[in-house]
């Protein structure tokens, strides 16, 4: 899909949410990343919030995929595992927040998306001097 876009991105974000996914084992996670890098800069990883009722399996698996990207340096991590410790008021059902909590984990990418490209800016001068 990228092949035809006029401008290629330069940001992925991912996340692989409350669904079954393939994305559990370092091989296989090691796959994305590398392809996700033959095509942008900087590579986000945002962990799956959760919530005060979570069950723990839930909670464990998501911290294991979270690892995983987390081992990479060169994998920017947007942690939202703060969610946990909210109370049950501040959701709309069993999984969805209310405000201003969506507000919140969008001020937090804004600022590791910012702090990304400050860097991938800093890293390029510094492989140009």
């Amino acid at each position: 899909m990228t092949g035809k876009m006029t401008r290629k991105p330069t940001i992925v974000v991912l996340n692989a949410g409350r669904w079954p996914h393939d994305l559990v084992t370092l091989e296989y996670v090691s796959d994305v990343i590398f392809d996700a890098f033959s095509v942008v800069d900087t590579f986000i990883w945002r962990t799956t919030h959760t919530v005060p009722a979570e069950n723990p399996l839930n909670f464990a698996v998501f911290e294991a995929t979270s690892n995983i990207f987390a081992s990479f340096d060169m994998v920017h991590i947007q942690n939202t595992s703060w969610t946990q410790r909210l109370n049950q008021s501040s959701l709309w059902d069993d999984i969805h927040f209310r405000e201003p909590v969506y507000t919140i984990v969008n001020y937090q990418l804004c600022n590791i998306i910012s702090d990304a490209l400050k860097s991938n800016v800093e890293r390029k001068r510094r492989n140009i001097v």
